[in-house]
């Protein structure tokens, strides 16, 4: 059986050799596009988290709930918003493995019911210390009806609630919150929103929000590392099999 030899890749120009083999070039072609994506990737990450960021900085005035009527509700994240009601304290959502400077705890959910209207808004309390996923900490249940202000939040993706959690046993420990699901669980109407809470009225809560876990700037600071090693690459690639050609030599293109 005959072996199939490869053509050689061989371009001569100003006096210099390029020749590479065929495995580097194949390991080189794959690489390169791969990097070269990644950091396309957080560039485009980048912009996203820049819109929300410019979002956070420009809340303008505090909306009322009928104010959400005739808007596109995504149009409203991180606007302020001021509700009247009433916690319904029987049921409340623990969100696990959360942290704040170092402590771990949890991020505390609770429906709230809104002033002579059917529909729910779910309030995120904010960050509480202590406990573990058998001994939850013990928060305050403020009673009768209450004036909050807060922020409207919009979950990038839905964190699915396992099903076992849903025994009819509050409260109930989740990963994450997925705003169907717990209006299935209640059987009420809930905006598709959760609002985080600001106003200081609870000193067992911290309420130290952020727009997004990672800034633009640390996305835009890893593309150009990205960008960074593809060129590395392709300088590698290009200076490991380049030669001078020495005069009187016979090499040809």
């Amino acid at each position: 059986m005959k072996h199939i030899k490869l053509p050689s890749i061989r371009v001569h120009l100003f006096g210099y050799l390029f020749s590479p083999g065929w495995i580097p070039t194949l390991v080189t072609l794959l690489l390169l596009p791969f990097l070269i994506s990644l950091g396309m990737w957080q560039l485009h990450r980048a912009a996203e988290k820049r819109a929300i960021e410019k979002d956070y900085r420009h809340q303008g005035q505090i909306l009322a709930v009928r104010d959400l009527k005739d808007r596109q509700l995504k149009n409203l994240r991180y606007q302020k918003l001021k509700l009247q009601g009433a916690y319904d304290n029987d049921h409340i959502i623990y969100i696990d493995n959360k942290s704040y400077q170092g402590r771990h705890g949890f991020q505390v959910l609770v429906p709230f019911k809104l002033m002579n209207q059917p529909k729910y808004v779910l309030i995120n309390r904010g960050f509480i210390e202590g406990g573990d996923r058998i001994n939850l900490p013990g928060i305050s249940k403020a009673s009768g009806q209450k004036s909050i202000v807060g922020y409207i939040s919009f979950p990038s993706k839905p964190f699915l609630l396992k099903k076992e959690l849903w025994n009819g046993q509050w409260p109930i420990l989740a990963q994450g919150i997925d705003l169907q699901i717990i209006a299935q669980q209640l059987k009420v109407e809930i905006y598709p929103f959760v609002l985080l809470q600001t106003d200081p009225d609870d000193l067992e809560f911290v309420r130290d929000w952020h727009p997004v876990s990672m800034p633009s700037y640390r996305h835009t600071g890893y593309a150009v590392q990205w960008f960074a090693l593809a060129l590395t690459l392709l300088i590698i690639y290009v200076r490991v099999n380049t030669r001078r050609i020495k005069r009187g030599s016979h090499e040809t293109t």
